[in-house]
């Protein structure tokens, strides 16, 4: 049994991250049904119906083509290729003036001796409300990825460009990372996946860094 941080520390919500990655799948953009989950997102949407930005799903599966099945593909007729790229981030967002700018860059995949890797390229990342999200919505791709091609995942480099705490945060985040407990707590995001994410914290600076989670 893995144990989970108590409820009013950890700002970690099963549902929500749930609700999060179904929404990512379906590949929508539709304020309505995230909102379900998280009322918070609407400050976010410029027209009260949809988040252009934020929707990584909708970039990714809807507004260009299903990217991640190109992906797939280009990964099964060659294992060696450097053009599995999942682009998020458009130019256009240079030019939109909008609450709601993609944090995510792209996810990059690449094989290396039957394993697949993800490098995770955000913009910018919440350290505390959004990075636990974030990362296992992201690392369930790469799930999808390494299932379709029948091999196991690999490791999972994560790189904030700037990786952020904010002020009203904080003393929660205090709470969070002086919790009680011991060395070899974990949280489990997927069946491969164990990150002890209070030794990650405690030594990495809240900036901008980068880190590597081994599966």
């Amino acid at each position: 049994m893995i144990p989970i941080l108590p409820h009013k520390v950890s700002n970690f919500k099963i549902h929500l991250s749930i609700g999060r990655l179904l929404w990512m799948l379906r590949g929508s953009n539709s304020l309505s049904e995230i909102e379900y989950y998280d009322k918070n997102v609407a400050f976010f949407s410029d027209d009260g119906k949809e988040v252009p930005g934020s929707s990584f799903g909708h970039r990714m599966f809807t507004k260009n083509g299903n990217q991640l099945d190109q992906i797939i593909r280009r990964l099964q007729a060659d294992n060696s290729s450097r053009r599995c790229i999942i682009s998020i981030y458009d130019s256009f967002d240079n030019f939109r003036e909008s609450r709601d700018i993609p944090c995510l860059l792209f996810l990059a995949f690449h094989l290396r001796e039957n394993r697949l890797h993800l490098t995770i390229q955000m913009r910018s990342n919440n350290a505390f409300r959004l990075f636990l999200y974030n990362f296992f919505e992201l690392s369930f791709i790469q799930g999808i990825v390494s299932f379709e091609l029948g091999i196991e995942p690999g490791n999972i480099f994560y790189n904030a460009l700037s990786m952020h705490l904010y002020l009203d945060d904080k003393e929660q985040a205090e709470l969070y990372l002086n919790h009680n407990v011991n060395q070899n707590m974990s949280v489990l995001f997927q069946s491969y996946v164990l990150m002890d994410i209070f030794i990650l914290l405690k030594n990495c600076k809240i900036s901008n860094f980068l880190f590597v989670l081994k599966a």
